[in-house]
């Protein structure tokens, strides 16, 4: 039987930390590429660690731990999040907001 990884090892990237890509490249890019994680999952098997790193093209992609390196910097939650949300129909077709008179009471 195979053992599980350690989940108690601590991530080495937090939340809303800004992140430079150190992905090796043919041709390295003109300036660095930063970005920021906003999710990070550990593979229960071999123990290595993901994170969820939203690009400054505004494009959220999924880099190895080892392809990120720290560079000591965060922005707020509030710079990410707008607090904005959607509402969505069980069918999953778009609703209007709650606050809409059109869709106060539309939940199907």
């Amino acid at each position: 039987m195979q053992e599980r990884a350690d989940a108690s090892r601590p991530y080495r990237f937090d939340f809303f930390e800004v992140v430079q890509i150190v992905v090796p490249t043919i041709a390295p890019p003109a300036e660095p590429t930063e970005g920021v994680v906003l999710g990070r999952a550990q593979n229960e098997v071999d123990d290595s660690r993901t994170y969820s790193v939203l690009m400054l093209d505004g494009m959220t992609t999924a880099f190895d731990e080892t392809a990120l390196r720290s560079i000591g910097r965060y922005v707020a939650r509030e710079d990410i999040y707008t607090g904005a949300s959607i509402r969505v129909s069980p069918q999953g077709d778009l609703l209007p907001p709650a606050d809409d008179p059109r869709g106060a009471d539309d939940e199907s």
